[in-house]
């Protein structure tokens, strides 16, 4: 069996897995959003007119309405639709009310993300050309076109590094930070700083 077959036959069953988690993950989407369905009206209910106080202070219930509408933004803002349905008024009112809510880690998505990671591409190995996984005269795919490889040449192939930044040893947690405002309000300094290798 050639290296071609071999590469062909592990991105069919990276396919295959790939294929199941989105299922699955389409399925969890549905259950989570049947249970929002049940959930979010009773506990309007159990806030509005269970609670021993009814005549709570108008901050509170303030409180707790600002509360109810930044968990609708995150949903909503967690399903991204079309531009072509978006009116662009609301959408970036909405948006300035969603970066003013405060930040909640969402545990289970970090690790879904991580998990999506792990099977579509190998970073701690592939993120990188180096000497060590490149030789020369090597096809090389693109990561955003199956049709177009690139063939590695001598000359670049002396310019790559001899090995990864991390050669010997796993990355615990990686942090990708930018500038777009989303950290604003975060409190995500100390997780950041925690981690072995900051991407900006």
């Amino acid at each position: 069996m050639s290296s071609s077959d071999e590469v062909n036959q592990m991105r069919g069953t990276e396919l295959w897995a790939v294929s199941v988690y989105l299922i699955a993950m389409a399925f969890l989407r549905w259950v989570f959003r049947l249970l929002m369905v049940l959930i979010v009206p009773h506990s309007v209910y159990v806030i509005f007119y269970l609670t021993s106080d009814t005549h709570s202070p108008r901050e509170t219930m303030a409180d707790m309405l600002r509360r109810l509408r930044c968990t609708n933004l995150r949903r909503k803002f967690s399903n991204i639709t079309s531009a072509k349905r978006l009116n662009m008024k609301i959408f970036t009112q909405e948006l300035d009310d969603f970066l003013n809510c405060s930040y909640n880690l969402n545990m289970t998505e970090q690790e879904i993300n991580r998990l999506r990671l792990q099977f579509c591409c190998n970073a701690t190995g592939s993120i990188f050309l180096t000497k060590r996984n490149t030789a020369v005269n090597q096809t090389i795919p693109y990561e955003t076109s199956i049709k177009h490889t690139y063939t590695m040449n001598p000359a670049i192939h002396s310019m790559l590094p001899e090995d990864i930044p991390w050669s010997g040893r796993r990355l615990g947690r990686c942090a990708v930070v930018g500038s777009s405002g989303i950290l604003k309000n975060s409190s995500c300094g100390c997780e950041i700083d925690r981690a072995d290798f900051v991407i900006r």
